[in-house]
Order: C-alpha cells, then structure tokens, then sequence
C-alpha cells in the first residue's frame, strides 16, 4: 500500500459510516444492524482477517 493510499481508505471509510448512518435513518437497514455490518465491512477493506 502506498502512503497516499491511507488517506483515501480513511476517506472512503468516513463515507461510508456516514452512508451506513443515513441508511439506517431513513433506509430500510435497521440501526441496530449498523455496527456489525460496518465492521465487517471495514475489516473487508483492511485486509484483517479474525
């Protein structure tokens, strides 16, 4: 991975907690459902396996 390349993950990761939030506002995804769905997710893109 680049160093600029850190940076933009964050960037997109920011976006998409922001997206998850307003889906679960006013979506069908309900709230509680949010945490997981983003961690699994944001683990996804990191690369980290549990």
């Amino acid at each position: 991975m680049e160093r600029d390349d850190d940076h933009w993950i964050a960037v997109m990761m920011f976006y998409a907690f922001r997206g998850a939030c307003d889906e679960a506002m006013v979506g069908e995804t309900p709230a509680e459902e949010v945490p997981e769905r983003l961690y699994s997710l944001f683990l996804r893109i990191l690369n980290v396996r549990e």
